[in-house]
């Protein structure tokens, strides 16, 4: 072959439902390309009607728990050995002893509000409207009472900008009132943990 001239060879398999006709090079192309197009899109369709039919809300999800075969590699590696956030492991006793710091997270963060008793009722509501979606975004039922559940929601989260707002704070001053300051292991712990 020379000067680009381009030779067609027709492969007719038995159980193709495409009909090739002889033509010219570019009619047989043409014709191959067509037939292969209309069969994508139709498998497109396909998958398509399929993917609307099988998706429910509850299939979209965004925390899941880690597959066992991968857990089993290093328990430790998967495992939360100081703090847990979210329900997955917060009722575990390694993980209980640190419930008490959360608790002072939220007091500190509540301590710079100008009216603390209504901003954590506005925090709270603002939960308790979050609540379906948040569960929803689990890849399991969360069996917990929808209180139980606010209350980890708001202060598992009131605990992470709090630490954000403290070791941030930490490190461009000599803050006293710093629960990360106050207690040079935490810090260090959850570094390592």
């Amino acid at each position: 072959m020379e000067n680009g001239e381009h030779q067609a060879i027709t492969i007719e398999e038995s159980d193709s439902n495409i009909e090739t006709s002889v033509g010219s090079t570019s009619e047989i192309e043409e014709s191959s390309d067509n037939a292969c197009v209309i069969l994508i899109q139709r498998r497109l369709e396909e998958n398509r009607r399929e993917g609307a039919q099988s998706t429910t809300e509850r299939d979209i999800v965004s925390i899941c728990r880690l597959p066992e075969n991968l857990a089993r590699i290093s328990r430790r590696a998967t495992e939360p050995e100081k703090v847990s956030i979210g329900p997955y492991h917060r009722d575990k006793d390694e993980v209980l002893e640190f419930q008490s710091f959360k608790w002072q997270f939220l007091d500190s963060l509540l301590s710079r509000m100008e009216q603390p008793k209504s901003s954590l009722r506005l925090m709270t509501l603002a939960m308790k409207e979050l609540e379906l979606k948040a569960r929803a975004q689990y890849s399991e039922l969360i069996q917990m009472s929808s209180d139980d559940f606010i209350e980890m929601m708001l202060l598992d989260g009131c605990f992470i900008i709090e630490l954000f707002q403290q070791v941030c704070q930490s490190e461009d001053s000599a803050d006293v009132n710093s629960l990360v300051l106050m207690k040079p292991w935490f810090r260090f712990s959850l570094e390592t943990s």
